[in-house]
């Protein structure tokens, strides 16, 4: 697995470049490949989906592959139940102040708690014919 500057270097494309496609800054660009500063969750999201796969954020030495695995496994989860930008901006916020994730029963049921406390409605399931 590449880091985002192997693979952005090996593909001959240059941060402008990815700052356009992403809509992401170059200058956050640069400071996420020199793992000066931790991507959002989101911007991790759109980046992968960007280079059509995983990077590796592993240098970033704030969040390890397997991190991220449960952290995108609780995003899917709750997105289904929740709206996703208050998902994301939980996870955001869960992350900046420190906290590490663990097992995803135990981040999602945490969640589920906060929601309720902070009265986020749950979506309605949806049918479709």
């Amino acid at each position: 697995m590449e880091t985002m500057k192997q693979l952005r270097e090996r593909l001959g494309i240059s941060q402008i470049e990815v700052a356009t496609q992403t809509n992401i800054p170059a200058p956050i660009l640069c400071n996420y490949e020199s793992g000066q500063a931790i991507p959002s969750i989101d911007d991790m999201i759109i980046l992968e989906r960007a280079f059509g796969g995983y990077l590796d954020w592993s240098r970033n030495e704030k969040i390890n592959t397997n991190a991220r695995e449960n952290i995108l496994n609780c995003i899917t989860e709750l997105s289904v139940h929740y709206p996703l930008i208050s998902v994301l901006n939980f996870v955001q916020k869960y992350i900046k102040e420190g906290n590490r994730f663990g097992e995803p029963d135990k981040f999602i049921m945490y969640y589920t708690k906060i929601a309720r406390e902070t009265e986020i409605e749950a979506m309605l399931p949806t049918t479709t014919f």
